[in-house]
């Protein structure tokens, strides 16, 4: 991965802007809960575009497909949003399943931190920044390097599928 972000001027902009969310955060008390909340976000970006990324991949038929485009593009359609939904049914599930942990874990932190008179929902409204920088780099490197650099062409959708879900499994298991 670190070879990846020193040669991709995209890549490296995209932990440079997750770095600068996360630092933005540490001047914003809570910290606990903004930055697994920004994190989560993240999350949901992610598999957005992940979804979204889906629609592009290849999606094989076959030889017989090719003699009948018009037919051949109807399946590639339909195969790609039945797997954008089965991704995001499943990617869902599992953001869910974290929405709930952080609920619980928000609560403690509030029961235990209402004594020094900290708002927590007071501070969620002042994460817009970094969620919109989080949304810029995102899409900016959707678009760089996904569709102009044409990745795509070299992604399965069964590797698409299954990237984004490390990232929120990660959180899973760090929350659990």
């Amino acid at each position: 991965m670190a070879a990846r972000v020193l040669r991709d001027p995209t890549a490296m902009a995209l932990v440079v802007v997750n770095l600068a969310a996360g630092i933005f955060v540490l001047f914003h008390p809570p910290y606990t809960q903004n930055l697994f909340f920004l994190y989560w976000c993240d999350c949901v970006l992610i598999g957005m575009f992940g979804a979204l990324k889906l629609f592009f991949v290849p999606i094989g038929l076959g030889p017989e497909a090719d003699r009948h485009p018009k037919i051949a593009f109807g399946l590639r359609m339909a195969a790609r949003t039945f797997l954008a939904a089965v991704f995001l049914f499943v990617y869902g599930f599992l953001l869910l399943c974290v929405t709930a942990i952080l609920g619980g874990l928000a609560g403690e932190e509030e029961r235990i931190r209402r004594a020094d008179g900290l708002d927590e929902a007071a501070s969620l409204p002042g994460l817009w920044p970094p969620i919109g920088a989080l949304l810029a780099g995102h899409l900016f490197s959707f678009a760089w390097n996904f569709l102009a650099k044409r990745e795509y062409r070299g992604c399965t959708a069964q590797e698409q599928m299954a990237r984004p879900l490390g990232r929120v499994m990660l959180l899973f298991f760090i929350l659990a």
